[in-house]
């Protein structure tokens, strides 16, 4: 289980189905714009060992993206929001970007 996880989403698993949107939901419904961050963050880096279905990580990146831009939008502060995240503010900028990652080609 996650060291610094603060809220419990049950059974987190690395594969996508019907029990990964079940805890979408609960991440999504994590009032605190700035917790549900850290908590996608913290799914996203420490979630489950191995690697991640392509649509997960596109889901915890959203929800991620999204409280961000809600946290800031209710007056929190950047330096704030991406202390909680271990981030520099100046990263936030591309944490609520809606592009796609780009990764180098080999």
């Amino acid at each position: 289980m996650l060291a610094n996880f603060h809220v419990p989403l049950v059974g987190w698993s690395s594969h996508r189905d019907h029990a990964n949107v079940a805890q979408i939901s609960s991440l999504i419904a994590i009032e605190d714009p700035v917790l549900r961050a850290v908590t996608a963050n913290d799914l996203l880096w420490n979630g489950a060992p191995g690697p991640k279905d392509l649509g997960t990580v596109r889901d915890l990146r959203t929800a991620r993206g999204q409280a961000i831009i809600e946290a800031i939008g209710a007056g929190r502060g950047r330096e704030e929001i991406a202390d909680r995240l271990h981030v520099r503010p100046s990263d936030l900028a591309w944490m609520t970007s809606d592009r796609e990652p780009t990764y180098p080609t080999r």
